[in-house]
């Protein structure tokens, strides 16, 4: 896999965080296999990640991004409130997306797609029963 120079610029940086707060991979817990990839220079990161390694090393963001990046990028899409949407129906979950960024739909979608689960799994356990009476 080829190495962007950005994305080895950025994980240097949050190497340098990480070891100047004595934070290990382990200690990173949900985050860890990210830093991996970030500190190898393999891959680019979210603004959510970014967000939550300069909260978890105790930095700004700016800490964590090269000195030639445009320092007023990262101010204006954090005043933005970005609305999220569901996925199913389009509406919105939440109005600003770093609050809701693990949601994909909206409640009335979820228990929607809980209870087709339900229904396919309930089907599939029919079908397992059958056929083992059918063989016994």
């Amino acid at each position: 896999m080829k190495i962007n120079p950005l994305y080895q610029a950025i994980g240097s940086r949050i190497h340098e965080a990480r070891e100047k707060q004595g934070i290990t991979l382990d200690e990173l817990e949900r985050l860890r296999f990210q830093v991996v990839w970030l500190e190898q220079g393999k891959g680019p990161i979210t603004l959510r990640v970014l967000y939550d390694l300069a909260e978890r090393f105790g930095c700004s963001v700016h800490t964590l991004l090269p000195d030639n990046w445009p320092r007023g990028m990262i101010e204006a899409i954090d005043v933005l409130d970005v609305p999220l949407y569901c996925i199913d129906c389009n509406t919105i979950i939440s109005s600003n997306r770093r609050i809701a960024s693990n949601r994909k739909y909206c409640d009335t979608c979820r228990q929607k797609r809980q209870r087709q689960h339900q229904v396919h799994y309930k089907r599939l356990k029919r079908r397992k029963q059958q056929v083992s009476e059918a063989s016994a």
